[in-house]
């Protein structure tokens, strides 16, 4: 996370990249989206 946030990624797309890259392992993060 703090690689993506340091490339000047959003909250939004640095949860929703890994959710997408971990979602064989189990269910995405259960807390609310970040507000965009």
């Amino acid at each position: 996370m703090m690689r993506m946030r340091a490339e000047g990624r959003s909250v939004a797309e640095t949860r929703t990249e890994i959710d997408r890259k971990y979602l064989g392992t189990g269910p995405p993060t259960p807390t609310p989206p970040p507000p965009r």
